[in-house]
């Protein structure tokens, strides 16, 4: 009887993922063994198709039209070993096309001679796609040593982050808010509520480089999913529902309020008539980006026609709260192996070579009460 109470005791655990002691989502970090001059310089397969060379790799992943990559032999070449550059032609959400250019010294590959195992890889001295940030009461004397700081790394690319001042507050992705004691990212428009879910103090000024990379990639992904129907939408045939409790959905627009570790109960449905593999990540109020189905490494699939229940929790007591949800599906063939969706870092999501996906993300947003 004893062992059979702690089963079930440890069986709701896992179910409500809730609990005094439970930590912090743990951030989601890219286990890749290579060379230290790679491990934060994203790089993709280079493919091609039809004539046409393309990544499988877009605007989601902090890529643009006219940016230039190198072209090297293999993932874990040096630079010095680079066959040659190319151009960035059109960028989907999660795909691209590109063209073999002259650069750098360099003549233009010919298709014929790109390596088998070639990768796309940024260069060195190329900063991400830029986040659009405004700074409240810019006169302050914390917002003037602020404003040093984010010109300093908008001019020096080793920095690893783009930042773009707005003069209004409403083109920006979110504001920030510098105080001696430290600086908020809130969202624009909005006012800063120091115990609620929006605020996301920085450690210390040396530590703001690293937070507002990680803001960036937040703010671009969520951008991405809430932008509406797309290209690479998938017809509206899957769908994330927000359970209050099990078989409770919340209806259309309705504002979902959670206290601290409440389980959330979500809902991934396949009405297609085709299996899809999902992730769903969860950005909180300081835009921290975790992932709650499937686990880092594996994958969730939903056979067609059938859904998939899930419970998480979020832990509101640090003011963080939780902000969006964002289903990530892969459409794959019958004969095509899962897409695994491995980690997001850096603004990037890499999935197995062996899968033919079509791919999408939506997005849904509410608020968490501390």
């Amino acid at each position: 009887m004893r062992i059979l109470i702690l089963l079930t005791i440890l069986s709701l655990s896992l179910l409500s993922g809730c609990g005094p002691n439970k930590p912090d989502p743990k951030p989601i970090v890219a286990p890749m063994a290579l060379p230290a001059h790679l491990e934060h310089r994203p790089q993709w397969p280079l493919e091609i198709i039809v004539g046409k060379l393309k990544l499988p790799a877009g605007g989601l992943h902090g890529l643009w039209p006219g940016l230039i990559l190198a072209v090297a032999p293999s993932e874990a070449a040096p630079d010095t070993d680079v066959a040659g550059y190319l151009r960035i032609t059109r960028v989907g959400l999660f795909s691209s096309e590109a063209e073999m250019i002259e650069h750098n010294g360099k003549p233009a590959l010919r298709t014929r001679l790109i390596p088998a195992d070639a990768h796309a890889r940024t260069l060195a001295d190329v900063i991400p796609a830029p986040f659009f940030y405004s700074v409240r009461d810019a006169n302050g004397a914390a917002a003037q040593r602020l404003l040093r700081v984010l010109d300093s790394m908008a001019d020096d690319p080793a920095s690893g982050v783009s930042p773009k001042a707005m003069a209004s507050e409403s083109d920006a992705d979110f504001a920030l808010v510098a105080e001696e004691t430290g600086v908020w990212a809130v969202r624009s428009g909005e006012s800063l509520i120091r115990s609620g879910p929006l605020r996301s103090p920085f450690a210390s000024w040396d530590t703001l480089a690293t937070e507002l990379r990680r803001i960036g990639n937040s703010v671009w992904l969520v951008k991405q999913a809430m932008r509406g129907p797309r290209q690479d939408s998938l017809d509206g045939d899957i769908r994330l529902q927000v359970l209050r409790a099990p078989d409770q959905p919340l209806a259309g627009q309705e504002t979902a309020l959670f206290h601290n570790h409440d389980p959330i109960g979500f809902r991934a449905v396949n009405d297609s008539k085709r299996p899809v593999d999902i992730t769903l990540l969860l950005v909180d109020g300081r835009y921290r980006i975790s992932a709650v189905l499937p686990a880092p490494g594996a994958a969730g699939r939903i056979p067609a026609g059938k859904n998939i229940g899930f419970m998480a929790s979020v832990d509101t007591r640090s003011g963080a709260g939780l902000e969006h949800a964002i289903l990530v599906t892969v459409r794959t063939s019958e004969s095509a192996s899962a897409a695994h969706f491995k980690d997001l870092a850096d603004g990037f999501l890499p999935w197995d070579k062996g899968a033919v996906p079509r791919l999408a993300i939506q997005g849904m947003e509410w608020r968490t009460t501390p």
